[in-house]
């Protein structure tokens, strides 16, 4: 389980830290969350779908249909897929807002295995306690990230607004078992292609409409997560075989 801690001068001047070289890390995660400048991409992955967590909803790339299992995680760690979101690519970094901290801050998941002894890795201060140049590309790369978070934050919300976000009825087959998917929302096609002028300006100024448009079409890589599911069944067979 992560466990972010800011990373400061004073506890992580003596240290470094490693490039993430495979992805088991997140072999658990069946819902990864994702942006809005990268939904066309994944669309042509695998499955997106929105979760409702709280009071809003959320767009995640659909990695499994049960919790605890990332089937686009290979044995040996490598992605399967033509490209990784960016939640994974940020590992083992996020930007957070601590209690009693006015702006988000540079965290690091002190049980991802990557913080080393100076010498062994990047460095994460110069000699005037200032972020190494890797380190300052890395916080600029999150702060891009974040920024696009939010707008894409607002577009959904919109999509929500106007109730064009419906339940998804999904079944996948694991073997002989058939297994519904549960608690995710797909766009309604139909309702999208009956609204007004107005909301389609206001779908449109809020960006929302690539990312309606990235989901509906991301639902025909269903086919492609079935895949990865029967790669891991197969390994399975084999490995208990």
């Amino acid at each position: 389980m992560a466990q972010m801690h800011i990373v400061t001068p004073d506890e992580f001047s003596s240290k470094s830290w490693k490039r993430v070289d495979n992805f088991a890390f997140a072999s658990q995660r069946n819902l990864i969350p994702i942006v809005g400048s990268e939904a066309a991409k994944l669309a042509s992955s695998l499955p997106l779908a929105f979760i409702k967590v709280a009071d809003r909803f959320m767009m995640v790339a659909m990695t499994s249909m049960q919790p605890g299992i990332n089937y686009f995680i290979m044995p040996n760690g490598h992605w399967f897929g033509d490209y990784v979101p960016v939640d994974l690519r940020c590992h083992p970094f996020k930007l957070l807002k601590p209690d009693n901290h006015p702006k988000k801050v540079l965290c690091i998941d002190m049980e991802s295995g990557l913080i080393a002894d100076a010498g062994e890795g990047e460095t994460f201060f110069d000699d005037q306690g200032k972020p190494s140049p890797v380190m300052q590309s890395v916080i600029e790369f999150l702060s891009q990230v974040e920024q696009n978070r939010e707008a894409t934050q607002i577009a959904i919300n919109v999509l929500a607004e106007e109730n064009l976000l419906k339940p998804w009825e999904l079944t996948l087959n694991q073997g002989e078992d058939t297994h519904p998917v549960n608690g995710i929302y797909c766009v309604d096609e139909q309702a999208l292609n009956s609204l007004t002028d107005d909301t389609w300006l206001k779908l449109r100024k809020t960006n929302a409409t690539p990312l309606a448009y990235a989901q509906l079409i991301s639902m025909n890589q269903i086919p492609k997560l079935q895949q990865a599911i029967n790669l891991h069944t197969n390994w399975k067979q084999q490995t208990n075989g």
